[in-house]
């Protein structure tokens, strides 16, 4: 009868004996943590952001998003062949509006147009548009009308876009 009581309280003086030394080296160990981490030099990763076309074709590409061609086409008749105002300015190639029910890589409203840190963010922000607009789409046909009649005011565009698409295909 008497050695189950003794295994009982055996254990409950390790529970203790752990506990404590437990708490014990907890305070040193955030200390040591802390020291790591202040010492550790950040890591900064540089990318050349520097804009090309051909740099613009391969980014768009390895997305992987319906019709590159078409994207491509439209960003081309967009800004003016990669020269307008709102292209340069605002690294918006698509004309592209802030984005107020979906989310957006824009950091800010200029020149009535969505404003990108940089050209990768605009397309990743069309990307996002895609994702969140055009997800029911299946065709190539589908696409053009789509843009045709929702993405544009000008009666021209989807043809226009067609046009420039069999460059990039």
């Amino acid at each position: 009868l008497m050695r189950p009581f003794i295994y009982i309280i055996w254990g409950f003086i390790g529970i203790i004996i752990f506990m404590l030394l437990s708490f014990m080296t907890a305070p040193e160990t955030q200390v040591v943590y802390r020291k790591v981490i202040e010492q550790k030099e950040p890591i900064i990763i540089s990318e050349n952001l520097e804009f090309s076309k051909e740099k613009l074709i391969t980014y768009v590409r390895s997305l992987n998003l319906k019709f590159p061609h078409i994207i491509l086409a439209q960003a081309q008749l967009e800004s003016g062949n990669f020269s307008s105002r709102i292209f340069k300015e605002n690294n918006n190639f698509f004309g592209m509006k802030q984005a107020r029910s979906r989310p957006t890589t824009c950091v800010k409203l200029q020149h009535g147009h969505a404003y990108y840190n940089n050209w990768k963010d605009c397309v990743i922000d069309y990307a996002l548009y895609q994702a969140a607009y055009l997800k029911k789409i299946k065709t190539e046909e589908q696409y053009y009308k789509y843009i045709g009649a929702n993405y544009a005011e000008n009666p021209n565009y989807e043809s226009a876009v067609r046009d420039i698409a069999k460059n990039y295909k």
